[in-house]
């Protein structure tokens, strides 16, 4: 069992000559001057190993992509995942520290306006509240002494105009008067200005 392979012999080493030189025996150079069987051997028993160490490592890396692990070890892949990485992630997270810095300063901003306005609004407050202390402490004027009532053609003496009459003797104002009779605030207007002509 020998590859003719021509001139290999010489490199090995080993004598070119017949099976006997040198001691080869059956396992010498063949006659045809191709590789002696043992090298033969080894050489197909390395490639037996070569082909089974492939086949494992095809089907570990099948059962861990359908595991969901991640088959990528080599060093090589890795690297080349960290360079894209760095190109894509790194922007990316950048631009979103860039975004949250401008979102705090505008958040800043809008608080200090806030406050302002609070502030703002506070003062005015207090400012109604001196007014509505001065207005309770001062006299209120009497109310103007009814005007003569007479009755209207169109209305009589209804109820509607009585109750609009007493209300306005009262001080109310004719849309409050209106909301309390349930009224419009126009008619309401209307009999008041009826009632002063």
């Amino acid at each position: 069992m020998t590859v003719p392979v021509a001139g290999f012999i010489a490199t090995l080493g080993a004598p070119a000559g017949d099976a006997g030189a040198g001691g080869w025996g059956a396992w010498g150079a063949g006659a045809d001057g191709g590789l002696p069987m043992w090298v033969s051997a080894a050489l197909f028993l390395a490639g037996l190993t070569l082909l089974a160490i492939t086949i494992v490592a095809v089907i570990r890396r099948h059962m861990a992509g359908a595991a969901g692990a991640d088959p990528l070890t080599d060093d090589a892949e890795l690297g080349r995942r960290r360079l894209i990485r760095r190109h894509t992630v790194d922007p990316v997270l950048a631009d979103a520290e860039e975004l949250a810095e401008t979102l705090a300063a505008r958040l800043n901003e809008q608080a200090d306006r806030l406050e302002r306005l609070m502030r703002e609004a506070d003062a005015r407050i207090a400012r109604l509240d001196g007014l509505t202390n001065t207005a309770m402490v001062e006299p209120k004027p009497a109310p103007a002494a009814p005007g003569p009532t007479r009755a209207l053609d169109g209305f009589g003496e209804d109820p509607i105009t009585r109750q609009v009459y007493q209300l306005a003797d009262q001080g109310q104002p004719a849309i409050e008067i209106a909301k309390r009779l349930g009224q419009h605030t126009g008619k309401v207007e209307l009999i008041l200005a009826l009632r002063r002509a």
